[in-house]
């Protein structure tokens, strides 16, 4: 089966600097995959490569067998790919709705947007309630569930995520993730970059672990979860 992401042997540089050396992962259709590691291990830099924020120095990156590297970051996204962002990026005087209109740009059809306004409500009743409050006065969570419901606004095949649970306290994540979870069940494919290991394993199939540039594990999540390596390093409490 043709995987619907496949980064091949990438190697990114910032400037003379280089913090990714070959990296390579596959994503299949309707899988969760987790991207795990500690902060600077270069998870950040791996999806801004994917978008085509950043142009790679050397590999591929495909997407359902097309190579996307080289394309510009609206391509992607209108191919399906879509990006929540580390910390949001929200635009604080601007409004829920407006934020979840500008997430649909691409789309044409006003009964599509429609639809996909419904859709977000539905997962996300609160940003329904205060659609017409602006960004900046709800709360990090509230913030969250928005910036994860402008990114389904584009109607995406597959949805990464950098550091969703950063900054929210455990009951927020433990509702954000929850979410991760249930949108693989409306057919969403899921990349999810995250620095708290153990929630990202646990709602993952598969995992990739980076560090400092490189992929050093790879494996069905409930194994990684059982590795003496990642234990030692992501799980000691």
């Amino acid at each position: 089966m043709e995987p619907l992401l496949e980064v091949k042997d990438l190697d990114v540089a910032y400037g003379k600097i280089q913090v990714l050396w070959g990296v390579s992962f596959k994503v299949y259709k309707g899988e969760v995959v987790a991207l795990v590691g500690s902060n600077g291990a270069g998870k950040t830099t791996t999806l801004k490569t994917i978008m085509g924020l950043i142009k790679p120095v050397k590999g591929a990156v495909l997407f359902e067998g097309r190579r996307i590297d080289g394309l510009p970051t609206h391509s992607i996204v209108k191919m399906g790919v879509t990006l929540v962002p580390e910390g949001r990026q929200l635009f604080p005087e601007l409004s829920v709705y407006d934020h979840l209109i500008a997430g649909a740009y691409l789309l044409k059809d006003k009964d599509v947007i429609r639809e996909r306004l419904e859709f977000v409500y539905d997962l996300f009743p609160v940003l329904k309630e205060r659609r017409s409050q602006k960004a900046g006065t709800l709360s990090g969570g509230e913030q969250q569930m928005l910036a994860i419901g402008r990114a389904l606004m584009s109607m995406p095949k597959l949805m990464m995520f950098d550091e969703p649970s950063l900054g929210l306290a455990p009951k927020l994540v433990d509702a954000i993730l929850d979410t991760i979870a249930r949108l693989r069940y409306e057919g969403i494919t899921i990349l999810l970059v995250e620095q708290n290991v153990r929630a990202a394993l646990e709602i993952s199939d598969r995992g990739y672990v980076i560090e400092n540039g490189r992929i050093i594990l790879e494996g069905k999540s409930s194994e990684l979860l059982e590795s003496e390596r990642v234990k030692k390093a992501y799980l000691a409490i």
